[in-house]
């Protein structure tokens, strides 16, 4: 299956401190999704939600201090998402399963 075309982009998102700005204090942060269906517009504030969580993860864990990349910290984040399930009893398969159909639905605008 060809991946769909991913139009939303978060600018300037260069390090863990970044992801501040678009998570907890960016003109996104609370933004709802919009009333017309802009999938970019929708997408965007998709990934500020998400920017709120690693942000709120990295700085738990001491990673944004460190100087971590983001994409470390999502891997780490990624990988104890996957602990939580087992401790929580949940099937990781199935919610990533889940997530990846969603997404998709989400990129070509259907959600």
């Amino acid at each position: 299956m060809t991946e769909p075309e991913y139009k939303a982009v978060l600018p300037n998102l260069g390090s863990l401190a970044d992801l501040r700005f678009y998570g907890f204090s960016g003109k996104l942060a609370t933004r709802k999704l919009s009333p017309d269906g802009d999938e970019v517009a929708d997408n965007s504030a998709r990934a500020s939600w998400a920017a709120t969580a690693l942000s709120a993860f990295a700085e738990r864990t001491n990673m944004t201090e460190a100087g971590e990349d983001i994409e470390t910290a999502m891997c780490d984040l990624l990988c104890d998402l996957r602990h939580l399930c087992d401790a929580a009893g949940l099937d990781w398969h199935d919610a990533e399963f889940r997530a990846m159909s969603t997404y998709r639905d989400e990129v070509r605008g259907i959600w």
